[in-house]
């Protein structure tokens, strides 16, 4: 099965890991490449304090500005999908937008 991302990237399929499966995120040498290392990593993640919904809607913005800047964000989302990550911006995506391509791809 094949899911299209908001980004427009097509993910061949969204497998769940086996507990036998070791989970290595990215190569070691891909993941140095990727757009979120850096002094703006804390962006991709909630604050410990709350934060309001503008402010919220402006620090996934910026992440996924980020995100799509990413060379690895297509193998960053399948793994984000496949661990079911609940926090975050992982390839582009928010936690909300995620579940909406697991629930399609379960469809």
């Amino acid at each position: 099965m094949s899911i299209s991302t908001s980004s427009n990237k097509t993910l061949s399929s969204v497998e769940p890991l086996s507990p036998e499966q070791p989970l290595r995120l990215i190569d070691a040498a891909l993941w140095v490449t990727a757009a979120c290392r850096g002094p703006h990593q804390e962006i991709f993640f909630p604050p410990i304090v709350t934060e309001t919904r503008r402010a919220k809607r402006r620090r996934e913005a910026r992440a996924k500005e980020i995100c799509g800047t990413c060379p690895i964000m297509a193998e960053c989302l399948r793994i984000a999908l496949q661990r079911n990550e609940q926090h975050g911006i992982w390839g582009g995506q928010t936690e909300k937008e995620r579940r909406q391509v697991l629930l399609l791809a379960s469809a």
